[in-house]
């Protein structure tokens, strides 16, 4: 009986994670035992997306992205904010 390959969806916050002193072990752990395609992973999110969007007007589709990187803005942010030594 043949081995099928495991579907594993991971998003940035596990490639992150591994410069995260809270979740680095755990991180550092799934990237070297991965049995999944990375370039399979990233087709298939480019399609969700294009599904997404395919659509909506160019104005819709602008919404869609400015509220995307916004939303990324303020993780940044907070990410920072997080990592800051706090001024008391």
């Amino acid at each position: 009986m043949t081995e099928r390959p495991i579907k594993v969806y991971a998003d940035t916050s596990v490639y992150d994670g591994v410069f995260d002193e809270e979740f680095a072990e755990a991180s550092t752990a799934f990237m070297k035992n991965k049995s999944f395609d990375c370039i399979e992973m990233e087709r298939k999110g480019a399609e969700a997306v294009y599904q997404r969007v395919a659509s909506l007007s160019l104005e819709q589709q602008v919404e869609y992205w400015r509220k995307g990187s916004d939303l990324l803005r303020l993780q940044m942010q907070a990410k920072v904010n997080k990592s800051e030594p706090s001024s008391a």
